[in-house]
């Protein structure tokens, strides 16, 4: 079933409010929620499976991996027993191995956010970004490629997805 955002559904529990979460980062189906419930919804109600959202968390599933929680759809995680579970904590794991606590700066004296991700910067080496500093490296970047010869010009990337673990490249 295909919901759109900002419906309201009117039940014996009260009125809610359909909430467009995000794509499964498996299969890529679009995923709702509730905006009354923290985004979540019961897989057996109004969306369905196919278009019930679930996360994994970093912090609940390893203990020792940080970065943003992973959606899926509810029937993803829950296909096939284990196997599709299992699947699904590879692709996630995967994604959060990009990530650690702190940010390196992206050009600035300090950073004071969350989780970063890793930008490669060529021959093994890369920078710890939060998207705030990611942005700000990205903005640098495009003003440098101005200058640049097109065969030195830096790519320029999206800050990293689960579907895009590296940063899906827009440009150079």
């Amino acid at each position: 079933m295909e919901a759109i955002p900002g419906t309201i559904i009117r039940g014996m529990g009260g009125d809610r409010t359909a909430v467009l979460v995000g794509r499964c980062a498996r299969c890529n189906r679009k995923v709702y929620g509730w905006k009354e419930e923290n985004n979540s919804a019961d897989p057996r109600g109004y969306f369905g499976p196919r278009n019930t959202v679930t996360h994994l968390v970093a912090s609940e599933m390893t203990g020792e991996h940080v970065g943003p929680d992973v959606v899926f759809c509810w029937d993803c995680v829950n296909e096939h027993g284990s196997e599709g579970y299992a699947e699904c904590v590879k692709l996630a794991v995967t994604f959060w191995d990009r990530f650690q606590d702190s940010c390196d700066g992206g050009g600035r004296s300090f950073c004071e956010h969350g989780p970063a991700a890793r930008l490669e910067t060529g021959g093994g080496s890369g920078l710890y970004l939060c998207p705030p500093c990611w942005a700000h490296e990205m903005e640098w970047r495009k003003e440098r490629n101005r200058e640049l010869d097109p065969s030195c010009m830096f790519a320029i990337r999206e800050y990293p997805t689960p579907r895009h673990p590296m940063g899906k490249e827009l440009a150079r």
